[in-house]
């Protein structure tokens, strides 16, 4: 086996864990919505039958199930939406070749004392260049090593927003066919694991 045909098979490995990893994350916030909606269902069934055979005072039971499904199932299905809305802008999305251009902190919203920040970005395939912004990142940034075209383990930083050696590294991004100005940064070679 060649080096070359070694060093694919070692980026596609990486790029299918990548993409399970995007689509497995904040499984702990899902199974707690997850719990909400059961308990909700649970609460408007138990309160519509007991409501119906045995105390009309218990309907108020169904009111309270209601809101538990709705805190439960509105946020579950609106992640499962921005997934499948990731998973095919991934599957297939135009793929466009950028450069990191600046790190901006998002001020305006503040987790566990710290900011997240967005990797601003400018295409090289398109003319004239285009600016894309990527989602909040909350984890730490890393510095990937590429070595013949594949991404290997990086270095951590500390704090990513004082970090100006990202400016400059190549990225990607996958941009809508149908609607340009859907996309989405493909942030996972910066992101810790």
């Amino acid at each position: 086996m060649k080096k070359n045909d070694l060093y694919a098979i070692l980026y596609q490995e990486y790029e299918k864990e990548r993409i399970n990893r995007m689509l497995m994350q904040n499984k702990m916030v899902n199974l707690l919505f997850t719990a909400f909606a059961a308990a909700g269902i649970l609460f408007f069934a138990l309160g519509l039958v007991l409501g119906i055979t045995k105390e009309p005072a218990l309907f108020i039971m169904c009111v309270f199930g209601a809101i538990f499904a709705a805190v439960g199932l509105i946020p579950l299905l609106r992640s499962r939406k921005k997934q499948n809305a990731e998973a095919a802008l991934l599957a297939d999305g135009r793929r466009v070749n950028a450069v990191i251009t600046k790190i901006e902190t998002n001020t305006a919203i503040t987790v566990n004392g710290r900011h997240p920040v967005n990797l601003v970005c400018q295409s090289t395939d398109e003319t004239p260049p285009k600016t894309y912004r990527s989602k909040n990142i909350y984890t730490d940034i890393v510095i990937p090593v590429r070595m013949a075209g594949v991404t290997v383990a990086g270095i951590g930083t500390e704090d990513p927003k004082i970090d100006s050696s990202l400016i400059g590294q190549p990225i990607t991004v996958y941009v809508s066919p149908e609607d340009p100005k859907r996309y989405l940064v493909d942030v996972s070679p910066f992101i810790g694991a």
